[in-house]
């Protein structure tokens, strides 16, 4: 199968870099996004994969609320919208809210 010279995949590095602001890797990603007919590629787990490590070590039952807890702690997130505000109850630094609730954060 031949290779698309179109198609243009970034690996996780360029990513964490470019939002760490390594300068190198935030002009490539502009550049890349700058371009006409060019498809970005990334790996789903690109973006999770040292999270996931990371919400390992949390001794609570569901793997994909820990993950998305330690994403949000990642960012710095105040809030965390969910349906399900029970299964977040045992993390404490943030503010679990449910859509309907949404205005809390305004304030």
């Amino acid at each position: 199968m031949k290779n698309n010279p179109n198609n243009v995949f970034i690996d996780t590095n360029v990513l964490i870099g470019a939002y760490c602001e390594n300068d190198t890797d935030k002009r490539c990603l502009q550049y890349l996004y700058s371009l006409k007919g060019k498809r970005l590629f990334i790996s789903s787990l690109s973006f999770a994969q040292k999270d996931i490590e990371n919400a390992m070590q949390f001794e609570y039952s569901d793997m994909e609320d820990s993950i998305q807890y330690e994403i949000s702690s990642k960012f710095k997130c105040g809030f965390l919208i969910t349906n399900n505000i029970k299964d977040y109850k045992v993390f404490t630094n943030v503010s679990i809210v449910k859509p309907q609730r949404i205005r809390v954060i305004e304030q």
